[in-house]
């Protein structure tokens, strides 16, 4: 019977029992915290709190005792009413007042919270290097430096360019150096490199951005320029430089494009995760309509793995020597005689005058050798190449010569030997262009080109079903633009 009852009131009132030992146990635990706590103060703080400290902890323990006796006492007297009777209100309001008094103390004494993780997003300036930005940043010195050491190992922070974005997580508080958690760039599209901290130092990880190609088709019509019509169709300037180049063999741009000409591209895009072209891929299909002829060009990789671009025929669109070797530049004085603009009266221009920026690329004519470069009399920074079969180019008034080019050089047809300046006897930066014939200067507008490779056997067989692929990829996509456009039209 007795057991009976026992077992009945551990049933009703058996949820004190945890509450009150609990209750009694951390109340130890929070005066031994404020114990350890007084003890780490220094000789001076020991000295300060002496007379604190024991009233304190008997405050904390005074409380205690009493709820540690009814706890022990619980298991002896299971009757509820007895339990009830055994209660004290007052020593149970002196250990929560105490309780919240050492709690509040012990607060006092030590900062328990983590300092805040702030994430910042930087910017390369000229001159920077990584050690100075993450200093600047914040950054306690020895831990930039251990991380710039771990980075090294995956990418060279000296190749860091300014405007390029770094992403920075610092942890301290808000005055003195910062903890380093870690850092992130993207060199290029491609890739992405992150510099994490460890417990012993930094590590870095190079991870590849996962891409999508995605394949465009653009056409419209031309107004001014065809760089201009195709930035104006978010066409990436690289796309259109290269189509440029692939055209300029058989493409006056100063004379054959007139408004109401009509372009078309097809090219590929590489997007990111979300949808962003974050960078351009290549350009598969150019076509220019000029009145009454069209110029069309495949891009197609050869046996021997070099990629060029080929009309329908197959004949190289490459031609001995470019007809315009700048990109968007325009005719300031043709081949023929003028006025001299310095000297004032009437003599031969024996070249073609090209007007652009000062720092603009110049690109070699053709394939050759470097016959001279440097200084010219009235040309100024003169560069003349020799191409074989008789042919030269040469190129004058030039603000610098690209890195490495000087007499006895070879090049290759499209390198950038020299960038667009005003030196010798010029008014303003323009590029003297000049093709020379046998050691004779001839226009270079008119003069007919020894014409590029032709494909021929398997080789051609195997262009003739990239060129089906293409142009069925055009018409598919000529389609699905036609039917967008069908719906985008208000109902009447």
């Amino acid at each position: 019977m007795t057991s009976d009852r026992g077992a009945q009131a551990v049933a009703r009132g058996g949820w004190r029992f945890p509450l009150m030992a609990g209750a009694a146990l951390l109340t130890v635990g929070v005066a031994s915290f404020l114990a350890v706590a007084a003890g780490l103060g220094g000789k001076s703080a020991q000295s300060a709190n002496r007379a604190e400290r024991p009233q304190t902890l008997e405050r904390l323990e005074a409380g205690a005792l009493p709820l540690v006796g009814v706890a022990e006492g619980l298991e002896a007297s299971a009757d509820p009413a007895e339990l009830d009777a055994q209660r004290d209100a007052l020593a149970e309001h002196l250990y929560l007042s105490n309780l919240a008094v050492g709690l509040r103390s012990a607060a006092g004494r030590m900062e328990l919270t983590k300092p805040r993780l702030q994430e910042t997003l930087v910017k390369v300036r000229a001159g920077d290097t990584l050690m100075g930005l993450l200093t600047r940043a914040g950054a306690d010195r020895k831990e930039a430096y251990q991380a710039v050491e771990a980075l090294s190992s995956e990418y060279d922070p000296r190749r860091l360019r300014p405007g390029q974005e770094i992403e920075l997580a610092l942890r301290g508080p808000e005055s003195g150096a910062l903890t380093l958690e870690w850092l992130r760039l993207v060199p290029d599209a491609e890739l992405e490199v992150h510099v994490q901290r460890e417990e012993e130092g930094y590590a870095a990880l190079t991870v590849e951005r996962p891409l999508a190609k995605q394949e465009l088709h653009v056409e419209g019509e031309i107004s001014s320029s065809l760089f201009a019509a195709g930035a104006a169709a978010q066409v990436p300037h690289s796309v259109l430089v290269e189509a440029i180049r692939a055209m300029s063999f058989d493409v006056d741009f100063q004379r054959d494009i007139q408004p109401g000409t009509t372009f078309e591209f097809y090219y590929d895009v590489l997007a990111d995760e979300e949808g962003a072209v974050v960078k351009s891929g290549d350009l598969h299909y150019v076509a220019l309509g000029l009145g009454e002829r069209e110029k069309a060009y495949y891009r197609f990789e050869s046996d021997d793995g070099i990629s060029d671009f080929y009309d329908a025929n197959g004949l190289s669109a490459r031609r001995g020597l470019l007809r315009t070797p700048i990109d968007g530049a325009r005719i300031s004085s043709n081949f023929g005689m003028r006025r001299h603009p310095i000297k004032g009266y009437n003599r031969m221009h024996q070249g073609i005058d090209f007007a652009a920026p000062t720092g603009t690329p110049i690109y070699a004519g053709g394939d050759g050798t470097v016959q001279m470069a440097g200084r010219n009399g009235g040309y100024g920074n003169y560069i003349r190449i020799r191409h074989g079969n008789g042919y030269e180019t040469a190129y004058a008034h030039l603000s610098r010569f690209a890195k490495g080019i000087r007499a006895g050089v070879r090049v290759r047809q499209g390198d950038v030997i020299g960038y667009v300046g005003s030196t010798g006897a010029s008014t303003g930066p323009h590029l003297h262009y000049e093709v020379l014939v046998n050691g004779k200067q001839v226009n270079p507008a008119s003069i007919k080109l020894p014409t590029g490779r032709q494909l021929a056997g398997a080789e051609m067989e195997r262009f003739q079903r990239w060129v089906k692929e293409i142009d069925r990829k055009r018409r598919e996509q000529r389609q699905i633009q036609l039917a967008s456009k069908d719906q985008e039209k208000p109902a009447n």
